[in-house]
């Protein structure tokens, strides 16, 4: 399919996988901004030459706003093609990036399709740890009542905190993409989840001061601004240090120019 051949192709989202029109593009090397809107957002996923370099929806990073616009079912869409992403803010490969979106967004209709959560979830879920918090009737009440009014928010819940926790876990050896990687997941399960919020913009900042340290400033800078999305102060801080002292440094490199005293001919 020559999908270039229209300098703009837009439709509906109903009926549409959006996934695979994603694909062509990734097929065919193309070079396109894809603007979605629909269900209240709007936003776009930007991409050079087959590979997703930038995504953005409301105050999501670029990965998780990837994964929330694929989620959409009803709206509209709009590809603008030969448009050049101003920066890479992506560098994950598009297949890991499909796979892992559709694979999250997979499970997630499948429990609002059945507004129950599967037996083997549920069951592993609630295991003798979690258990062992709660006794007897009060448990049996409890858990009853919120199964009942809302089982799919029980399920996600539980395993957003799951990669909550391990995110957390994980951090404290500095593996902060596997980190950040998790708080994504945990907030894609439960988008209100400021702790998760906030743990994500910490590790994004620890990230950032990582690749300053090893001189990648815009790698730092790239980090330190998707800390400040998600609160983070000292990101914000790090952030203007660092901008400054780029400029600094520029303004060192620049040669004086040399004053050429002129000569006076004797007579």
């Amino acid at each position: 399919m020559a999908m270039k051949e229209d300098k703009k192709l837009s439709g509906n989202l109903q009926g549409v996988n959006l996934v695979g029109l994603l694909q062509m593009i990734k097929h065919e090397g193309i070079t396109a901004k894809v603007n979605i809107k629909g269900d209240g957002k709007e936003g776009y996923i930007h991409l050079n030459k087959g590979e997703i370099w930038d995504a953005r929806v409301s105050d999501y990073n670029p990965r998780l706003s990837i994964y929330e616009l694929l989620k959409l079912r009803e709206g509209n869409y709009n590809f603008e093609f030969d448009v050049l992403p101003s920066q890479r803010r992506i560098n994950e490969n598009f297949d890991f990036l499909i796979m892992d979106g559709t694979r999250i967004i997979d499970q997630h209709n499948d429990f609002r399709k059945k507004n129950i959560p599967p037996k083997n979830v549920y069951v592993r879920k609630f295991n003798t740890k979690l258990l062992g918090i709660f006794t007897g009737i009060t448990f049996g009440a409890l858990i009853a009542g919120f199964y009942l009014t809302n089982p799919y928010g029980i399920v996600s819940n539980l395993e957003a905190r799951g990669h909550y926790y391990y995110g957390k876990r994980i951090a404290k050896s500095e593996d902060y993409n596997k980190a950040i990687e998790e708080f994504n997941k945990a907030i894609v399960l439960k988008g209100n989840y400021e702790d998760a919020r906030v743990a994500l913009g910490d590790a994004y900042t620890k990230r950032g001061l990582l690749y300053e340290k090893n001189n990648n400033a815009q790698k730092a800078l790239e980090d330190y601004q998707n800390g400040v999305v998600y609160g983070s102060s000292l990101a914000k801080d790090l952030q203007s240090n660092l901008v400054n002292k780029i400029k600094k440094e520029k303004v060192k490199k620049v040669k004086p120019i040399k004053k050429i005293k002129a000569k006076v001919k004797r007579k």
